[in-house]
């Protein structure tokens, strides 16, 4: 079996914290408190939800506060 990416390892993370903001009808997380969850850095954060972006699987504006959700259901 394949290496599986460090972006790969996060990716479920990351998907699952959205949504289970969105069910709670919480504000979505922080892309630092994101980065935290996921033990990397915000820069490494940032990078993982340019690519989740650019699948279409969320939406972000980076220059915008707490702009990240769910283009899909996990």
């Amino acid at each position: 079996m394949g290496r599986v990416s460090k972006y790969d390892q996060h990716r479920t993370d990351i998907l699952s914290a959205l949504a289970e903001a969105e069910a709670s009808h919480a504000r979505p997380p922080t892309v630092r408190s994101l980065a935290d969850g996921c033990g990397v850095g915000v820069a490494t954060m940032h990078s993982y939800l340019t690519k989740l972006s650019e699948e279409g699987v969320v939406e972000w504006k980076p220059k915008s506060h707490r702009s990240l959700r769910l283009r899909t259901r996990v």
